[in-house]
């Protein structure tokens, strides 16, 4: 994946390791969201959504991202959510 779009915000997407994670602010020319994009774990799986709702809610303070991140990663987890991951 090379970009995604958030609230019509476009993103380049740059592949980083587990459990870091960045969003530039969605105003800004050439915003970056940097996201793990090859694994496939819990931590992964919260540190993808705490960066789109970053870029979803910019206004949102970091524990509250924080929180509802965990809650929704961990909640998909439990459902047995699992990415697939590209064969090159």
């Amino acid at each position: 994946m090379k970009t995604l779009t958030v609230r019509g915000k476009r993103f380049k997407v740059k592949n980083v390791s587990a459990p870091k994670g960045r969003c530039q602010i969605p105003t800004a020319k050439g915003k970056e969201i940097h996201i793990p994009v090859d694994g496939d774990s819990l931590g992964e799986l919260v540190v993808i959504i705490h960066e789109l709702l970053h870029a979803a809610f910019w206004d949102l303070d970091e524990a509250s991202v924080n929180q509802v991140g965990h809650d929704i990663g961990r909640v998909l987890w439990a459902l047995n959510w699992r990415k697939e991951i590209d064969e090159k």
